[in-house]
């Protein structure tokens, strides 16, 4: 496999390489599948971190958790979500300086579109990995997850 192609010895670096590298080539799968889309990944990550939440969400509260832009980008990129109705955007009342954003019906139901393609893409990826090994990876990804929230975003 892949830790033995580096010679890796220690269990951290061969988690920690066969992570970088496998989630590289996961990043690099789902971008081709949203290039026919003409979708960037951060368009993505927007889009599927807005799809979970019902209320509208502050701008700053989208970056800080899906982790992809400064605010300048940010700013870009959700305007080009607007330009395709894919979200709505407006001022906060409370605070002119924030601003609110939500997935509209269109946007879910692009995303939706989307998802179909990504999973395609994905289920070969998958193959031969039992239901208990998916949950357990994501629980531990979770975990992981979390443990880098707290270094990243020290509270």
């Amino acid at each position: 496999m892949l830790e033995d192609h580096f010679k890796l010895k220690d269990l951290d670096e061969k988690m920690l390489g066969t992570g970088v590298v496998t989630f590289a080539l996961v990043v690099r799968n789902c971008e081709k599948a949203l290039g026919q889309y003409g979708m960037s990944f951060g368009e993505f990550a927007i889009l599927w971190y807005l799809s979970g939440l019902k209320e509208e969400v502050n701008l700053s509260q989208v970056k800080r958790s899906t982790f992809l832009y400064s605010g300048a980008n940010i700013t870009k990129v959700t305007e080009k979500l607007v330009q395709k109705a894919y979200i709505n955007r407006r001022e906060n009342p409370m605070s002119r300086r924030e601003k609110l954003v939500k997935i509209t019906p269109i946007g879910a139901k692009f995303l939706s579109k989307v998802m179909a393609s990504v999973r395609k893409t994905y289920a070969p990826v998958m193959k031969g990995v039992s239901k208990s090994a998916k949950e357990s990876c994501l629980k531990d990804m979770n975990t992981i997850f979390g443990n880098l929230l707290e270094i990243v975003s020290p509270q």
